[in-house]
């Protein structure tokens, strides 16, 4: 797991600037959120100015509740839905903000392709910021679903915020292979007890399950790794292998983290010399 750059821009310049760029007219009648919308700018730089200084101070449990009235809620979240250009370029720049390697994975789950962007505070229950950059994160869809309008619980926030939340060092996840009749099992669980002082990280787990994610898809991966240990058969041997699959391993490490998905698995490969099978 990896945190993510937050994208630095003028977020009132832009909410301004979608609601300039709206159409006067919604078929072929006025298009009443457009002045809405620019009645409410005031308002809005302010609950901005409350999720930047909560943002910083990692606190953004401190933000007030939203007092929206219904329409000026739908304006809001309209923002967002209504196929803004505007809007678009700016998903497209908080992508373009991570480093290479994690631009198409997914912060939440490590493992598929980030290819929605999740409120990590709902848009449904604060519509003031549904085009606030900092609150946007690209995600999978998997993780986006099951996240849904959920974020927090009563003392503590239940999501990892990849953008502000310290990622411990240490490794949490731990991952066991069994070699049964030649066919190796995995399984990961997560070490609760390490996280006594993270249990927003042992929610977000819990909440977009992450564990039955791997279970699912890490049998594919696993087919992937072998093979490509396989295609080395009869041209290296197992020291050889082994040392290419060390410098993968660190170098997996350094990009993605000890509790990346692959590098725990890569790991056991190696420890367990569960590779010399395919060689």
């Amino acid at each position: 797991m990896k945190n993510r750059i937050y994208y630095q821009c003028n977020d009132k310049a832009i909410y301004q600037d979608v609601v300039n760029a709206m159409r006067n007219t919604y078929r072929k009648a006025p298009n009443t959120r457009k002045p809405l919308l620019g009645s409410l700018a005031s308002s809005v730089e302010d609950r901005y100015d409350e999720y930047e200084q909560s943002f910083l101070a990692n606190n953004l449990l401190s933000i007030n509740d939203c007092t929206r009235n219904e329409l000026e809620s739908d304006a809001l979240i309209y923002l967002y839905e209504g196929n803004s250009q505007i809007v678009d370029n700016l998903k497209i720049s908080i992508k373009d903000n991570q480093e290479e390697h994690l631009k198409q994975i997914c912060p939440s789950c490590g493992l598929l392709p980030a290819i929605t962007v999740d409120h990590y505070i709902p848009k449904e229950i604060y519509p003031d910021f549904s085009i606030y950059s900092k609150n946007l994160i690209w995600t999978c869809g998997t993780c986006n679903g099951k996240k849904s309008t959920y974020w927090k619980e009563s003392t503590h926030r239940g999501i990892i915020n990849f953008y502000t939340d310290h990622i411990p060092t240490f490794r949490f996840i731990d991952c066991t292979i069994v070699n049964h009749n030649g066919i190796l099992k995995v399984d990961y669980h997560l070490n609760v007890q390490l996280l006594s002082t993270y249990p927003h990280i042992v929610k977000h787990f819990e909440r977009l399950d992450i564990l039955g994610l791997y279970k699912e898809h890490i049998p594919t991966k696993l087919s992937e790794i072998i093979a490509d240990i396989q295609s080395f058969k009869g041209i290296l041997d197992s020291k050889k292998v082994k040392q290419i699959l060390y410098k993968r391993y660190f170098s997996r490490i350094k990009d993605f983290g000890v509790n990346d998905w692959k590098s725990l698995l890569l790991r056991n490969i190696i420890i367990g010399k569960h590779y010399e099978q395919y060689l």
